[in-house]
């Protein structure tokens, strides 16, 4: 027995994220999912971007198309309404107990590698021991991140590393299954 933590990903809506992070934050994320980004406003999925703007990509020899384009994206305020937003989640089960917690938007690209990942998954160690003290128990909490285990041990008794599968219950974990979602920053 045991509180089994990990992080992952999730799509939500933007009803859900509005309620875990500010417009300007989803606002950037949009922009760099889309790749319309000031400093590279060529490369990226403007496919994403035309979608949500509810207009085709403009055929880019054709001025009229450039003009239309370009007032739409000036009065867009790139908060996707068709687009799921992609959010890392800390999660922790123990028993009929399953806590979520939103820790991050996820960008695509190399911005969630292995060695930042970790940070991610000592917040689901923090959320797995937040739920022992709900318990009030001295229940381990287990993770599947080596690092993430190795930092948290240095703050706190009884946390375990396991295999993937140990903690499959907190991996497999989705929101929709939820007993409670916490609060960003909890």
């Amino acid at each position: 027995m045991g509180i089994f933590c990990d992080a992952g990903f999730e799509c939500v809506s933007l009803e859900f994220a509005l309620q875990h992070f500010s417009k300007d934050e989803i606002s950037d994320w949009f922009r760099h999912e889309c790749g319309y980004r000031d400093e590279d406003e060529d490369e990226g999925d403007l496919e994403l971007l035309a979608t949500e703007l509810g207009i085709s990509e403009p055929d880019w020899e054709n001025d009229a198309a450039i003009e239309l384009w370009n007032n739409a994206v000036d009065s867009f305020d790139f908060l996707p309404q068709k687009t799921p937003i992609s959010v890392i989640m800390a999660k922790a089960v123990c028993g009929a107990e399953k806590w979520i917690s939103p820790i991050s938007l996820a960008f695509s690209g190399n911005r969630c590698t292995d060695n930042v990942f970790f940070k991610y998954e000592y917040q689901a160690i923090l959320l797995g021991i937040r739920l022992r003290e709900h318990f009030n128990s001295g229940l381990p909490v287990i993770n599947d991140s080596k690092d993430a285990v190795k930092r948290a041990k240095q703050e706190f008794p009884n946390i375990r590393w396991q295999r993937r599968k140990t903690v499959a219950s907190a991996h497999n974990l989705r929101l929709a299954d939820a007993t409670k979602i916490l609060r960003r920053n909890y």
